[in-house]
């Protein structure tokens, strides 16, 4: 420590971080190694025991009397109070330890303003604090029990005393993973969220002002201390909250750029963004975006400039950079290496927390409850909103920072944004520069390959208007790789690149429904993976960066070629666990050979080959479970071996494998529960929904009607539930809908009409709440109008009107074409029938018995007996035993027998 080092005001700010023993021994230190900073530095820890803060309390300017008051100590009384021990001090307050005698004993923390800080502001920010806090009623914001003041006059307030540590202490102690200090923060930023729907921001947000306390066995954290609270809209007391000149307010390492601009609009909701975004780059880094030396040596001018201008590196970023030793620790106190934290936190965490750290406040979350929305979809594996800047804001950024010097970067980058890529591979192939062009063409592929991300995984996808364009943006892009790739064939990186693209272009058209153009550019990047694999040793390691991409819902290319998708799949497959056996420690190459299990046993059952389908999930399930064994963090590991178990159940039940499909059913329900009961994501309590309609049909099926009542029951309650929790997500609604429905055929069919019509009753009361751009929903609702058992409820009219917004909101969807068939026989417009129902054949990989019979009912009614016949015996082909058992199918049946006069021979086959 040598003395020409030691600043006053640092070691000043040091001392002031520490606890009194710990200050001790640093201020001995100092003392050795500077005598005159240390005489000066005691010094002014003295006049701050007397005075307070400088920085946290008085606005500079403002006139400050010490008085002769007694000060606050343990053991004295104040009014029911007794003070046991001082706990802390604030800037403008000493925190107090207390018994409460009367009306009730407990303890409380008893915070009192200082002797001498009873200057105008202070005070009133003082009150400000109590009457913010008592606007506070949530379970995870410390409560006000009491206020008054002292005998010599200084206010104090009483509050709920949390018995705790502050979270990074407690994450640290308790080496939380990643993921559950996520699940921490977003119980903080719901409390945050209560707060600002009161009107009030924090200002001072921080690891020491969010305690965890232990609440029946679990962790639940506290925010506390409000002291520097700002009433939004309205006015918290008489006195006056206006910050005096130059008055900082909160904490630098946490404060907003705004707070340190002095900006005359003022802190708002969003300085709290910043500061929680803050907090989220601790718990996941360990280190705080700036570095708190740094902080605490810079002038004041210099600390501002810096929290308002400089941006600081993504977390990912920070842990890849800082000590070897440094970064092990931080890995090892989340339960993991630095190589696997390394790969939680790259990208949408990164996104996640640099969104929170925007200079421009405009561009951060709008609000703390989206920044917990945000957490929570990458809990649940779902996109999350987050995104990196764009190349165009980012390059703006920079330069306003380096005018002239990031010119040539700027034109790269722009140049590839803007279509003209081609001209920067020239600029490569003429430069003397060699070294710094293979510089500037890998900026261009990274800025194309974010640009890819962007395009690919974007909520724009969900709009069709954007369509035309976004598929010449891809294409566009697309070709930029392939010119890299022409002339630089020998570049196996690349060449895995532009595999990812291919897949990438394919999920494209997967969103868009765009089916019959899935296959052809997943098999030009199963090409080059294939290349990949036989010219390069190490391929998987080249690939493993872009695990994942194969994501297309299998199911979906069995549109016009399903052999022809299942060979595809069995390729991906081989490819994939070669790949695998090369780098047999790559969890993530083990999950895209399940991934392809779980393609290729979809596409076998959708084509009916049963035998196959149950083998290729039996593996799929296989490869989840050890997955599942060796990170059982990954919790998408777990849920994905539950939906492949459900499926093998309906499997093996088409097999007959009655034992078998009973313990496949029982093992997949059990984990569902117990992913509930250890995370209860939406997505985890969706499957557990799923599962109990599972069970429910199974043991209909199975004549155990009571049992099927109650999972029918439970699967609708889990759904709605959500529904409720989640409105905007339309699923969770249709779901209940269906569940509710299955439950009133299962009561008609049981003879219990009068119960039935009550359900169907509850399930249209449901229906009323079903989004209308919802295909799914408005299938499920088509199909209940058409073909409800109980007559008073089937209405013909509302069946085709629901089945047409199905078809005009996703036309390649068989299952819409099916319904609004359905709906036209019950209208009797028997030719528009066959042309829907031919539609939904064609978009069906086999034919099914419910088309089938419901196309023989219209060639019957229009006199076509021949056809009628045809239709007939092939809906009888396509039924299997399982089919059978199908109420609504056999009604079909029983429908179609009776036109063409087949009773008999219906009965017959129904036996």
């Amino acid at each position: 420590m040598p003395a020409e080092s030691l600043d006053v005001r640092a070691v000043f700010d040091r001392a002031l971080e520490l606890a009194k023993p710990e200050r001790k021994a640093y201020l001995d230190r100092v003392r050795g190694a500077a005598p005159e900073t240390h005489e000066k530095v005691e010094a002014l820890l003295s006049a701050h025991e007397q005075a307070g803060s400088f920085m946290e309390g008085v606005a500079l300017g403002s006139r400050v009397f010490v008085d002769d008051a007694i000060v606050e100590a343990a053991g004295m009384q104040i009014g029911p109070y007794k003070l046991l021990e001082q706990i802390g001090e604030g800037g403008f307050g000493v925190v107090f330890l207390a018994e409460q005698a009367r009306p009730v004993r407990r303890r409380v923390a008893l915070k009192v303003i200082k002797p001498g800080m009873d200057t105008r502001e202070v005070i009133g920010r003082f009150e400000a604090e109590r009457q913010a806090l008592a606007l506070m009623d949530h379970p995870n914001i410390a409560k006000v029990f009491d206020a008054g003041t002292t005998d010599s006059g200084r206010p104090y307030f009483v509050m709920e005393l949390v018995q705790g540590v502050t979270i990074t202490e407690y994450c640290d102690q308790c080496s939380l993973t990643a993921r559950e200090r996520l699940e921490l923060l977003i119980t903080v930023c719901r409390a945050v969220q209560h707060a600002h729907q009161k009107g009030v921001i924090h200002r001072d947000l921080k690891p020491t002002n969010v305690l965890v306390a232990m609440q029946d066995g679990r962790p639940a954290p506290i925010v506390i201390d409000f002291g520097v609270a700002k009433a939004i809209n309205q006015r918290l007391t008489e006195h006056s909250l206006t910050a005096g000149f130059a008055q900082l307010i909160g904490t630098p390492l946490y404060m907003s750029p705004e707070q340190a601009e002095l900006s005359p609009l003022g802190a708002d909701t969003r300085s709290d963004i910043y500061s929680l975004g803050v907090m989220m780059y601790e718990l996941l880094t360990g280190s705080t975006p700036f570095d708190k030396e740094r902080l605490h040596a810079a002038s004041y001018d210099e600390l501002r400039r810096i929290i308002r201008e400089e941006d600081p590196p993504l977390p990912s970023t920070r842990l890849r950079t800082v000590a070897a030793s440094l970064a092990t620790t931080v890995a090892a106190s989340r339960r993991t290496d630095v190589r696997r934290l390394l790969q939680v936190i790259r990208g949408e965490l990164d996104w996640i927390v640099m969104k929170c750290l925007e200079k421009d406040r405009n561009r951060r979350y709008e609000s703390a409850s989206g920044l917990a929305a945000d957490m929570q979809r990458f809990l649940n594996d779902e996109p999350v909103q987050a995104c990196p800047p764009s190349a165009v804001y980012r390059l703006r950024k920079l330069a306003q920072r380096n005018k002239g010097v990031l010119l040539a970067g700027v034109v790269v980058a722009t140049a590839l944004v803007l279509g003209t890529a081609a001209s920067s591979w020239q600029a490569y192939r003429a430069t003397r520069a060699e070294r710094q062009a293979q510089v500037n063409l890998a900026k261009a592929r990274q800025v194309v390959n974010e640009y890819f991300v962007r395009v690919s995984e974007s909520s724009l996808l969900e709009d069709p208007t954007f369509e035309p364009l976004r598929k010449e943006l891809l294409h566009a892009a697309l070709g930029y790789y392939q010119d890299f790739v022409k002339q630089n064939a020998d570049d196996s990186g690349l060449r895995a690149e532009l595999a990812a693209a291919y897949f990438r272009v394919s999920y494209i058209h997967f969103v868009l429904g765009s089916e019959e153009d899935l296959l052809t550019p997943y098999e030009h990047g199963l090409a080059l993976l294939e290349d990949l694999v036989r010219t390069n040793s190490n391929a998987a390691d080249l690939w493993i960066p872009h695990t994942g991409r194969f994501r297309v819902a299998p199911a979906q290319f069995h549109v016009q070629r399903p052999a022809e998708a299942l060979g595809t799949f069995k390729r991906a497959r081989s490819l994939l666990e070669e790949m695998a056996r090369q780098r047999p420690d790559s969890l993530a190459l083990r999950a895209d050979v399940a991934l392809c299990y779980m393609a290729i046993g979809t596409l076998q059952g959708d084509l009916n080959h049963w035998s196959e389908a149950a083998e290729a999930k039996k593996a799929a399930c296989e490869h989840w479970n050890q997955l599942a064994l060796l990170d059982p963090e990954k919790r998408h590991y777990q849920a994905a071996l539950v939906t492949q178990s459900m499926d093998l159940s309906q499997y093996l039940e088409r097999l007959w494998q009655m034992p078998e499909a009973e313990e496949a059913a029982r093992q997949s329900h059990d984990l569902a529960e117990q992913l509930v009961q250890q995370q209860p994501t939406p997505n985890h309590r969706a499957l557990l929904g799923w599962s109990w309609l599972h069970q429910a049909g199974r043991l209909e099926r199975a004549g155990e009607l009571e049992a099927a009542e109650d999972a029918y029951r439970r699967a609708s309650t889990a759904y709605e539930q959500l529904a409720r929790d989640y409105p905007k997500v339309p699923r969770y609604r249709t779901q209940s809908f269906s569940a509710q429905c299955s439950l009133g055929c299962l009561f008609w069919e049981s003879g219990r009409h009068a119960k039935a019509a009550t359900t169907f009753r509850e399930a249209l009361a449901t229906a009323e709440h079903l989004h209308e751009d919802d295909a799914e929903a408005q299938i499920a609702l088509a199909r209940f109008f058409a073909s409800c058992p109980d007559p008073q409820f089937r209405d013909a009219r509302k069946a085709a009107a629901a089945a047409q917004k199905a078809v005009a909101r996703n036309p390649h969807e068989s299952e819409a074409w099916y319904a609004l068939g359905l709906a036209q026989c019950r209208l009797g417009d028997w030719h528009l029938a066959i042309d829907a129902l031919q539609k939904s054949d064609e978009l069906s990989p086999v034919p099914d018995g419910w088309s089938c019979f419901t196309r023989s009912i219209a060639h019957a009614q229009l006199g076509d007996a021949d056809q009628a016949r045809r239709w007939y015996d092939a809906a009888l082909d396509c039924t299997d035993e399982q089919d059978a058992a199908d109420a609504e199918l056999r009604r079909l049946c029983a429908e179609a027998a009776a036109l063409l006069d087949l009773n008999d021979v219906a009965e017959r086959d129904r036996e």
